[in-house]
This record gives structure tokens, C-alpha cells and sequence, in this order.
């Protein structure tokens, strides 16, 4: 399986169309975090995939800007097309149901509590990208 450590956490493939990240503990993300976890992971993949973050048992943090970032920015959402967020905490719940309100397609983003039905979701939405046009 292959993995990668970025600024955020190590990546690594699910499947050859699903990422999961394990969001380190006491983070605050700036756009410059963005920016450096960004190009790393497009130098991970040039291929359209989900991704799984796992924020469960962190207490971190985004900037506004940084969160606006990853919604906008087109090198980013062009192979990120879409994305779950696991959480147990109400801080980080917030910061996430934040993300997904603000971004342009929000079918593509959804949060949960649970692995499992985060995994579910994702795999079904990513089946989506080998269906014929």
C-alpha cells in the first residue's frame, strides 16, 4: 500500500481511488499548510480519487482562509472529487460542517462519527467515477 507523510498526516491508498489521512493531533492550518499538503498530494496521484480524513480524538485547528482554500482551489478539487470527514469532536465537527457548507458541489463532501459508514459512502461515490458518461 502506498503511503505518504505530508504536513497534515501520513496518506495512504484504500483502494487505487480511495485516501485515507489520519489528521495529526494539535494542528492550526494556515493557507500555507494547504498550499504544502496540496502539492504533495498532487505529487501522490494525478488521478481522480476520494479521500477519507480521520479526525477523530484531535483537537486542531483551520483558519477561515485555509478552509476557503481547499474549497476554491481548482489544482485541489480537480482530482479531489470527493471527501468524507470522520469526528467525534464538536469543535472539529463544526470546523468541518463549515468546509462542506461553503464548498461549490456539496454532494461531493459529508461528515460523520463513524468509519464505517464514512468508508460506505465514499466507495459508493467513488464507483461513480468508473460508470460510463
Amino acid at each position: 500500500m502506498k503511503k505518504l507523510q505530508t504536513n497534515l498526516g501520513v496518506l495512504e491508498f484504500i483502494d487505487e481511488r480511495i485516501i485515507y489521512i489520519k489528521i495529526k493531533d494539535n494542528l492550526k492550518v494556515k493557507v500555507k499548510d494547504g498550499v504544502e499538503f496540496r502539492d504533495k498530494l498532487l505529487k501522490f496521484t494525478d488521478k481522480p480519487f476520494g479521500i477519507l480524513v480521520d479526525a477523530i480524538d484531535i483537537e486542531s485547528t483551520a483558519s477561515i482562509n485555509s478552509i476557503r482554500f481547499f474549497t476554491v482551489d481548482p489544482a485541489f478539487n480537480g482530482v479531489c472529487v470527493f471527501q468524507c470527514i470522520i469526528t467525534n469532536k464538536i469543535s472539529i465537527r463544526l470546523l468541518a460542517n463549515f468546509y462542506v457548507k461553503f464548498l461549490k458541489n456539496k454532494a461531493k463532501a459529508k461528515v460523520f462519527n463513524n468509519y464505517d459508514e464514512a468508508l460506505k459512502w465514499l466507495q459508493d461515490k467513488v464507483d461513480t467515477l468508473l460508470e460510463p458518461s
